[in-house]
């Protein structure tokens, strides 16, 4: 792997003057993916970024310059005995990386940390894993801060493993089995494990999310603290079909949030829907909704005559205000499995997967009594079409300041389009502006996997064909 960046990759793509900001785009040296690699970027000390990289048995780190060039890389030397990476995370300037190996018939998970010159700085076993835990497939997942690492597995569709680790001591906190299901009823979704900041662990489920049974609609919620106790509270909606939720956390006001969409029609989201909860789970929740206005219904669809509803909406992220108030920000997403051939082809047919990622809604829902002046909804047009890609490059990133969100995203898959985005600032207003062309660049920008640096940087990985570069973005 060259050591050394093309100075011709460090040329800035576009500088575009955007409310009187320059915008510098720097480019990194290509480095070659293997076909099972995952990856993941970090925000380092200083101005240095952190790309991780592992496969099925092994890992490494690489390490980047505010001018996006590699200073160093580290092949992590891992456990001999069949070592499986799980993942890692940034704390206190250093990269903490956890993985599990077997020993003397045995399997446990262990704890490396690296300092922001690569060196190995510590090294321990946290736990064995034995029992019902006796598996190597744990996802990785943790708090903002990187202070607390829990580590999940799927059991069944309803019975989840959970390990909870503080970060700065290699502690094991807890090791937990969450059962989903109220009243002992199967589960018809369960979310993905949330961490926040204090290291408590939130998933919810819910049962009987259907109109021929919504007196039976229960939503639960389960709360694992760092000292490893579960409490589970279950919410009843007899009148309220959801859609889809996201979950979060207001730590300001202290409540855990699930936000997103509620349905008339199942195949439609009708409108906005706010579950707020106490933190501790010590009071009745409260339920808000807002229906999409028949404009907001036409200017998505318009031929929708009847304005029921929008299709093929996803609630991806949540935000709060300083009075409880919550922007919801979904997108419309879509994904068509079609056969190209026929049966009297040659050579028989082929499957092909067409992905659709069009418009951002944006809605604020409040609360009773607030000074939010009145909950809106906005639709950010947007159109993405590609084909046997996992949508991997649509969709958007966000970059948030006090006063601004920025919506990253490219105007169409493919090389040699237009980066654009949308900002919301803290009076509702909305812009759109042009950040650069990747024309002549092959650039292809995973926005979803991208990173906000500070208030002025983020980097977004561009992936094509095996090969990885990052862009750094300055505005």
């Amino acid at each position: 792997m060259p050591q050394r960046l093309l100075p011709l990759l460090l040329l800035p793509l576009l500088c575009a003057a955007t409310a009187g900001l320059a915008q510098k785009v720097v480019v990194s040296q290509e480095i070659t993916l293997k076909d099972d690699d995952r990856y993941e970027v970090f925000a380092g000390t200083g101005d240095m970024v952190i790309l991780y990289r592992d496969d099925a048995n092994s890992a490494d780190l690489t390490a980047f310059n505010s001018a996006m060039e590699k200073t160093w890389t580290r092949e992590l030397n891992l456990d001999k005995a069949r070592p499986h990476p799980v993942g890692g995370l940034m704390y206190n300037g250093e990269t903490v990386v956890f993985y599990t190996y077997r020993k003397s018939r045995g399997v446990f998970l262990k704890m490396h940390r690296y300092s922001d010159a690569g060196n190995l700085s510590d090294s321990l076993t946290v736990t064995e894993l034995d029992g019902s835990f006796l598996t190597a497939d744990y996802q990785l997942n943790y708090s903002t801060n990187g202070q607390y690492a829990i580590l999940t597995h799927q059991r069944d569709s309803r019975t989840w493993l959970a390990l909870g680790v503080e970060v700065a001591t290699g502690r094991l906190l807890y090791k937990q089995t969450i059962e989903f299901g109220a009243d002992g009823r199967w589960p018809d979704e369960v979310s993905a494990p949330y961490v926040d900041d204090s290291g408590v662990l939130l998933m919810w489920s819910q049962s009987d999310n259907r109109r021929s049974r919504l007196e039976e609609h229960v939503v639960q919620v389960i709360r694992v603290t760092p000292a490893g106790e579960l409490t589970s509270l279950n919410i009843p909606l007899k009148e309220t079909l959801v859609y889809d939720l996201e979950l979060g956390v207001d730590e300001r006001n202290r409540s855990v949030v699930l936000g997103g969409y509620y349905a008339t029609d199942p195949d439609q989201a009708a409108g906005v829907m706010l579950l707020r909860i106490p933190y501790e789970f010590q009071g009745p929740p409260l339920l808000l909704t807002r229906a999409f206005s028949p404009a907001i219904i036409a200017s998505i669809d318009p031929r929708d005559k009847r304005l029921r509803g929008i299709e093929n909406l996803d609630a991806l992220h949540l935000f709060f205000r300083r009075d409880g108030a919550a922007l919801v920000v979904g997108e419309q997403r879509r994904a068509t499995v079609r056969t190209v051939g026929g049966r009297g082809g040659t050579f028989g047919s082929t499957m092909k997967t067409d992905y659709l990622y069009e418009d951002i809604v944006l809605s604020t829902i409040g609360t009773p009594g607030s000074s939010a002046g009145g909950d809106w909804t906005e639709v950010l047009p947007k159109k993405q079409f590609s084909q046997d890609d996992g949508a991997a490059f649509s969709s958007y990133s966000y970059a948030m300041t006090p006063s601004t969100l920025r919506l990253i995203y490219n105007d169409e898959v493919r090389s040699g389009g237009t980066v654009s985005e949308y900002t919301l600032d803290g009076t509702g207003r909305i812009g759109r502006h042009s950040i650069m062309n990747t024309e002549y660049q092959d650039l292809w920008l995973r926005h979803e996997a991208g990173i906000q640096l500070s208030g002025t940087e983020m980097v977004i990985p561009s992936e094509r064909r095996n090969r990885l570069r990052l862009v750094r973005l300055s505005y």
